[in-house]
């Protein structure tokens, strides 16, 4: 059975704890949806990455997601400069997004965007008459799926373009995680 986009992004990010803390570096962890409801400092030992695992596996869907406004509320919080891994599927505006990422930026952070977004979020089948629920607001609509796919695939394309697009005029890796595919090809960008 395919992972929730939250699980994948959970399991991913508590992959990536556990190798930064086995290469004897420091991990923070910031759980956020509006407002950030989790914050971990930095921290390098067993005991913390044990924190860090407790805080992913009770992680659960908040409120509607703000990337950009989570970002402003996180920044006062990291003191040193380092890795920002942003683990999202980024359903907020793309300029917003990077206009909260230039504090970072200016101070010298290597920025990561992992795009998680599940194969109908890509291509919407076409299932005929459905109700869709938002995980986040529980908002519902009926809608026809194969009157919508085309108009959808070219949103979601060029939103995911736009993101492409600023990563690459700000130097930031932009990576598409598919919930259907395994995390563990994303490591590879991490290490290139």
């Amino acid at each position: 059975e395919p992972h929730t986009k939250l699980e994948y992004a959970s399991f991913f990010a508590a992959s990536l704890c556990y190798l930064v803390l086995k290469s004897l570096d420091r991990v923070s962890l910031h759980v956020f949806d509006e407002e950030i409801r989790e914050f971990v400092p930095p921290g390098s030992t067993q005991r913390h990455l044990q924190n860090l695992m407790h805080v992913l596996e009770r992680n659960q869907p908040g409120r509607k997601t703000a990337v950009a406004n989570a970002l402003r509320r996180a920044f006062p919080l990291l003191h040193q400069r380092g890795v920002l891994v942003i683990i999202s599927d980024f359903f907020d505006n793309a300029a917003d997004i990077f206009s909260a990422l230039n504090p970072y930026l200016h101070r010298g952070f290597t920025v990561y965007l992992c795009h998680v977004l599940a194969p109908e979020e890509l291509e919407l089948p076409d299932r005929g008459l459905v109700t869709f629920r938002d995980m986040e607001t529980q908002r519902r609509i009926v809608a026809h799926t194969g009157s919508l796919r085309t108009r959808y695939r070219e949103a979601i394309q060029s939103h995911m373009q736009a993101l492409r697009e600023l990563a690459t005029r700000r130097q930031v890796k932009y990576v598409v995680a598919r919930t259907d595919a395994s995390f563990y090809h994303l490591f590879d960008h991490f290490i290139s």
